[in-house]
């Protein structure tokens, strides 16, 4: 409580009128996922950083990549997937990664107990919905490479982003891609006994590739490394802040959305901390640890999965320079 008191003092010695205005597109809607970006902005943490900031929702990363390279947004949160896709497509809209937040992936596949669907071989001859766009279904081909399920024997069927779930939980597909951490919870959301959910993790079969970080324009970071910097480290803060109070970071996202189901966000936002931000690595070295020779083999998955003929080489994708300290970055000790 004292250090959130100071922090919130700090924020008052701060000029308004010297403060950069920034404005961020997050990656979706605003659920546990987002909570901490809505701590951040009420705690005062990005006013500690001179900045003054809005915060949207996104309509999916694809969507965010758009916002951000067309100037709208000065900052977007999202999947990298579509970042490295623009890079090779268009390289002089290319945007740089920053901070990499989800040292896990969370694409995975979902089916239901009573589809009879156990393992990944099971998914042929089955009807799989996803948007066109879904990360999980641009990527599955690695992920029916590496479990040797056949392609030409699954069918798909295009559907609306808030669709999916649904159609799964009334039959109408066998199984659905997507994230985890929409998912799992959406389904449960829907009266799905969690025990009936079939989940398929693409990380658990060896497409080992980093989830969703920070990321500007390459001339934005270039014209402002402050700003830039003082949106990474405010970012952490609120990340570590959200595992260390979880309960926080939940009353914070209600205020952004009164009609959320706290009990169901603040579970969905477990699942971030304990399976997408904490892992081996992020122990040891802390939020933002990037291998470079994991991060070539990333982007190299996901240029396969595009068609991309030439990938776009690692120091265009990510750069740790706006990082601050190793120390500053280390997950709360409880962890």
């Amino acid at each position: 409580m004292r250090s959130m008191i100071l922090t919130l003092l700090s924020a008052l010695l701060v000029s308004s009128a010297s403060a950069k205005d920034i404005r961020i597109s997050l990656d979706w809607a605003w659920q546990g996922g987002q909570a901490p970006f809505a701590l951040a902005e009420q705690a005062g943490m990005f006013k500690v950083e001179g900045l003054d900031v809005v915060i949207d929702r996104g309509n999916g990363s694809a969507d965010t990549v758009t916002r951000v390279a067309s100037g709208a947004y000065d900052v977007g949160f999202g999947d990298l997937g579509p970042m490295v896709k623009l890079a090779a497509e268009q390289p002089d809209k290319a945007l740089l990664a920053v901070l990499m937040l989800y040292d896990r992936s969370p694409l995975c596949a979902i089916a239901l107990t009573k589809s009879g669907i156990k393992a990944p071989k099971d998914l042929e001859g089955r009807t799989i919905a996803s948007p066109e766009t879904d990360a999980g279904r641009v990527l599955f081909p690695g992920f029916a490479k590496a479990t040797g399920i056949d392609t030409a024997k699954v069918k798909w069927q295009t559907v609306a982003p808030q669709l999916r779930e649904t159609m799964l939980f009334k039959g109408d597909a066998d199984a659905i891609t997507g994230f985890i951490t929409s998912g799992v919870f959406n389904l449960t959301g829907l009266g799905t006994p969690i025990e009936d959910i079939v989940v398929m993790r693409y990380a658990d079969y060896g497409i080992n590739i980093y989830g969703s970080g920070i990321y500007v324009r390459p001339g934005f970071a270039a014209s402002n490394p402050d700003a830039v910097k003082g949106v990474v480290r405010a970012v952490i803060k609120a990340h570590q802040a959200a595992m260390k109070d979880p309960a926080a970071a939940i009353a914070a996202l209600k205020k952004r959305d009164a009609l959320i189901d706290a009990a169901l966000e603040q579970q969905r936002l477990g699942m971030i901390n304990d399976q997408l931000i904490t892992t081996d690595a992020t122990r040891a070295k802390g939020i933002g640890t990037v291998d470079p020779a994991r991060l070539a083999r990333m982007i190299a998955t996901i240029a396969d999965a595009y068609a991309i003929k030439t990938p776009p080489a690692p120091d265009l994708i990510y750069t740790d320079r706006f990082l601050p300290p190793q120390a500053d970055r280390l997950l709360p000790a409880k962890l």
